[in-house]
């Protein structure tokens, strides 16, 4: 799967990294609908951070898309 960050560019990540961006993700979906700015801000580094550890950086030509 390609992801991006903003900013920073793509990056390819395997499935099981994938799983796990998407339970963050879920878990930042339901911190915003609470209102909770620290939750959230800690979801997001934490999705950001396992991107770049275990993501492979896609050259900024490459124009796959991403889901």
């Amino acid at each position: 799967m390609i992801v991006r960050l903003m900013g920073e560019g793509q990056f390819e990540v395997d499935d099981e990294v994938a799983k796990g961006l998407n339970d963050l993700d879920e878990k930042a979906a339901q911190a915003l609908e609470r209102g909770d700015e620290e939750k959230l801000g800690e979801l997001l580094r934490r999705m950001s951070e396992a991107v770049r550890l275990n993501g492979s950086r896609v050259p900024d030509d490459d124009l796959r898309g991403s889901e």
